[in-house]
């Protein structure tokens, strides 16, 4: 089973004002329930060029796993080894020692397949849920790489942030994004993406 909203479905929403002139259009959402994949994909468009996807109440279907995503290219995931990223942590534990450590990353030279946005693993109980904020950047683009910032929060033995910048080493137009845990299933998740202008 696969959580994913196509191009079709979720318009004339709602529209939220946002600070600095913008309009947030909210474009699709999707619930989550032991679902493979979430997908957002179709939904770029020219009226805008930035999004935001928003996600609460992550939890994997399987205990201890990282959260991953992937661009997608002609609508399908792109698994081309191009993603170029790296990560800070904030960490907190019951004996603070480390608040600000480095997180997953990959070389320029040496690209992932995909975007792993956390090196320490989410327990699946209903108290660890996590949060989730990308920001993608003119995804429609032909000229440049495409740049996606993203933050990951949950808890297990500590509470941690991730905060992640994504380089994708191709300047194919994105037709969307794919998130998935690094194995089993998403068991509950709401997302919601928004199209900005500026």
């Amino acid at each position: 089973m696969s959580g994913i909203i196509g191009d079709n479905t979720g318009r004339g929403t709602g529209l939220i004002k946002a600070a600095g002139g913008g309009d947030f259009v909210k474009l699709g959402a999707v619930t989550a329930s032991g679902s493979s994949t979430v997908a957002f994909d179709g939904l770029y468009t020219s009226a805008y060029n930035i999004y935001k996807i928003y996600g609460s109440k992550l939890l994997p279907a399987t205990n201890s796993q990282d959260l991953t995503y992937q661009v997608n290219i002609s609508n399908s995931a792109h698994s081309t080894a191009e993603y170029v990223y790296g990560s800070g942590k904030s960490y907190i534990d019951s004996s603070p020692t480390h608040y600000w450590v480095t997180g997953m990353a990959s070389d320029f030279d040496n690209p992932h397949t995909a975007v792993t946005l956390s090196n320490d693993t989410q327990l699946w109980d209903a108290n660890h849920a996590g949060t989730f904020e990308m920001t993608i950047y003119d995804p429609l683009s032909t000229a440049a790489w495409k740049i996606i910032s993203t933050r990951w929060s949950f808890s297990d033995a500590s509470f941690q942030s991730y905060y992640n910048n994504l380089l994708v080493k191709n300047t194919a137009a994105n037709t969307g994004v794919t998130i998935k845990y690094a194995s089993g299933n998403v068991a509950s998740g709401v997302f919601t993406l928004y199209g900005l202008t500026v």
